[in-house]
């Protein structure tokens, strides 16, 4: 989830550009790297879901 500026997710082929006030999910295990996309400073909130 960004919370100002904008990131870009890449993984596999696909690169996701995230916006402010956005958020986007990939499991965790699959392998991708986040970078911050925005000329300033990007804040992210980052949210770890394990199953039961």
């Amino acid at each position: 989830m960004v919370t100002s500026g904008e990131s870009r997710v890449e993984y596999d082929d696909e690169t996701v550009i995230i916006h402010e006030n956005e958020a986007f999910m990939i499991e965790g295990i699959r392998p991708h790297v986040v970078w911050n996309n925005a000329d300033g400073t990007t804040t992210m909130i980052g949210i770890t879901i394990t199953p039961e």
